[in-house]
């Protein structure tokens, strides 16, 4: 099958060359699954998700945002100081998803790399900002 010619294009490093790695078969990514979206979509995703939207029992979304003994995760979702969400990548691509509940905001970050360091990418944008973020009324 022909690729898609209008979607960004996922590079790898080795050494100092970058390799375009679009396309790569999706099985490459073995258990770590894979999606195709937007940033758009995935705001929406996460507002309706975090805002209680998506399950007619809200203790699903309890689980998902109670921390396991000893860990950091609550049923797939990575719970930091100040953040819930979850980041993940495939050859050529990482993302990250995290939601602020006390700024009621959702932040996205897309890479085209797979040596990006999305947690990195988030304080450095963030950060900076925060104190100027404020919830909606």
């Amino acid at each position: 099958e022909a690729p898609v010619i209008d979607v960004v294009h996922g590079y790898t490093a080795s050494g100092d060359t970058m390799t375009d790695v679009t396309e790569l078969h999706e099985s490459v990514g073995w258990s770590a699954g894979g999606l195709v979206s937007t940033a758009p979509d995935l705001i929406a995703f996460a507002r309706g998700l975090f805002r209680g939207a998506l399950f007619d029992n809200p203790e699903t979304l309890t689980a998902m945002t109670t921390p396991a003994p000893g860990s950091f995760y609550g049923l797939g979702i990575m719970l930091q100081e100040g953040y819930m969400g979850h980041a993940g990548g495939i050859a050529g691509f990482r993302s990250v998803l995290n939601y602020a509940p006390e700024l009621d905001t959702v932040i996205v970050m897309l890479y085209n790399t797979d040596g990006a360091d999305p947690e990195l990418g988030l304080a450095d944008v963030v950060n900076p900002v925060r104190p100027l973020l404020s919830v909606a009324e």
